[in-house]
């Protein structure tokens, strides 16, 4: 039986993440040339509009922001999920191409259920600490 987690996507998975890499390498590029900002094209949380609490992926945005001007901890302030899925996505990224220039003869970092689970906790913990500071008034 296959398995997400199976050699077959891995494979699937480096290549999906190769071309992401690239594709936003080129809108960084585009933007930085043109002056535009992807942030012109987003608009406001609709939960939190209507709540005043925050949604579970409220502070993605701003976490990758952070990331992309190398402040680790105030992305993980920001949402915890984005650096730890963006650490995770470069080890593996670096040992599979490793593993691929050595021909398989160095083993790469195998993407495995558990690093699933541990950012659905991290998204569902962000979620929950932040609106219990924002009920309590300790957090806006």
């Amino acid at each position: 039986m296959m398995t997400p987690f199976a050699p077959k996507y891995q494979k699937i998975f480096y290549i999906l993440s190769l071309a992401a890499l690239l594709l936003s390498a080129a809108v960084c590029l585009i933007c930085g040339f043109s002056g535009v900002s992807p942030l012109d094209f987003i608009h406001p949380c609709l939960f939190n509009q209507l709540t005043g609490y925050y949604c579970p992926g409220c502070g993605g945005t701003r976490a990758v922001i952070s990331l992309l001007h190398i402040n680790i901890i105030q992305s993980f302030i920001y949402h915890p999920f984005v650096p730890y899925v963006a650490i995770i996505a470069a080890i593996f990224m670096v040992s599979y191409t490793v593993s691929i220039i050595s021909k398989g003869r160095i083993a790469y970092f195998r993407l495995r259920p558990i690093y699933f689970y541990i950012s659905i906790a991290l998204i569902l913990i962000n979620f929950a600490v932040k609106n219990i500071l924002i009920y309590l008034g300790i957090w806006s």
